[in-house]
């Protein structure tokens, strides 16, 4: 081994770079992501992301969607919340589409073989008004 290779190698070891974590995490757990589509009374569509204004609101929403993958009961209770959210961003809407995808991942071993993540459609709704709000 070239000196250049030996001096990677032990970096490597001592910043635990080598490390595939496999012994500690077998399967890191699916990310989901949220998308909402509005169609205001004109027709015209939007797609409304949620920024959230710092990092606690952003660990917030991560939980909110754990909580929504995991347990069905409440997938349709938070769907009309981020729609009325919408519907409050968008008052002229007509339909709000409430899609929730979920990115499984790859083994890593599976990663080294060319596997990507993968992008499935996890949970889906829509709701409807009869004209909108007026602005």
């Amino acid at each position: 081994m070239d000196p250049f290779a030996s001096v990677v190698a032990l970096y490597t070891i001592y910043t635990a770079m080598h490390a595939d974590y496999g012994f500690f995490s077998p399967e890191i757990g699916s990310t989901h992501e949220l998308e909402m589509e509005v169609v205001d009374v004109e027709g015209g569509k939007h797609t409304i992301g949620l920024e959230p204004a710092n990092l606690e609101v952003a660990v917030r929403f991560k939980t909110l969607l754990l909580i929504f993958a995991r347990d069905r009961i409440y997938q349709e209770l938070v769907a009309r919340s981020i729609a009325a959210y919408a519907y409050e961003r968008v008052p002229a809407a007509t339909h709000i589409t409430v899609t929730v995808f979920r990115h499984n991942l790859p083994t890593l071993e599976a990663y080294r073989s060319g596997e990507l993540a993968t992008r499935v459609l996890y949970f889906q709704s829509a709701y409807s008004t009869s004209a909108g709000r007026a602005p």
